[in-house]
């Protein structure tokens, strides 16, 4: 494998979106589950604009800070996000209230905020920064914005509607878009790209190892070399070792 191969495969390690799926695991199967927040973002950067957070209110009436982010209450609806079984991607809703024109003016001349990135967030009352408690105190329990469900990344596609009450998108997934390509990143059989529980794995991931830790699961001279500086001696020298141990064990047997 050509060393710039590998350098480029892993350039983007300190994007990846960060989930602790233990603790995910332990609150999705507990029998006294915390309540589940939705929450949402627009990014308008492509019209030199804000990223615009909001959730629906409907379990927290006033605004939600999580991950030091804050998310204003409006009334929305979001409905269709559910993944069907026959292959085919959703095409969710997503209704705005346009209280005095507010969400019309705001699209004017933004080609109706066609194309821009729509993300849904969704993690646990409990793991709430302390900031939306009384006392900047978390009673439920301690927070952590990494306790969530991987965030959904959506386009707007169309607006549906728009009138005086409420302006309705139509939302497409990335995958549906013509650019992609799948898979993203090269995929070798039988081989785990990530170092165990570290930044890019998603069991229990903590972000605990640093870029110069990522080794390869392997023996020999390979073993405790960064994966930007493997090359194809390393590779060989590797496998002739491999070669060396199992023709030492036929012989003893």
């Amino acid at each position: 494998m050509p060393q710039e191969t590998q350098t480029n495969q892993y350039e983007n390690q300190d994007n990846f979106e960060k989930i602790n799926t233990t603790l995910l695991s332990e609150e999705l199967y507990s029998l006294e589950g915390s309540t589940i927040i939705e929450l949402f973002e627009i990014d308008t950067a492509k019209y030199g604009g804000q990223i615009y957070r909001f959730h629906a209110g409907s379990v927290v009436q006033g605004d939600i800070v999580f991950s030091s982010q804050t998310y204003n209450a409006y009334s929305i609806a979001a409905e269709g996000f559910e993944i069907k079984g026959d292959g085919t991607l959703p095409r969710p809703k997503l209704a705005l209230a346009n209280v005095d024109g507010f969400v019309s003016a705001i699209i004017a001349g933004k080609d109706d905020f066609v194309g821009l990135k729509v993300k849904r967030i969704r993690t646990f009352l409990k793991y709430l920064d302390e900031t939306n408690f009384i006392d900047n105190i978390n009673p439920f329990g301690t927070p952590d914005e990494t306790v969530k469900f991987p965030d959904e990344k959506y386009f707007i596609n169309r607006k549906i509607a728009e009138d005086k009450t409420m302006v309705e998108f139509e939302l497409a997934s990335e995958l549906e878009l013509e650019s992609v390509k799948l898979p993203a990143r090269t995929v070798y059989a039988n081989y785990c790209p990530w170092i165990y529980r570290g930044n890019g794995c998603h069991y229990g991931n903590k972000d605990v190892h640093p870029k110069s830790t990522w080794l390869l699961p392997t023996d020999g001279n390979i073993l405790g070399q960064p994966l930007g500086k493997i090359t194809y001696q390393h590779l060989f020298q590797t496998l002739a070792f491999t070669m060396l141990q199992a023709y030492m064990l036929v012989v003893i047997m």
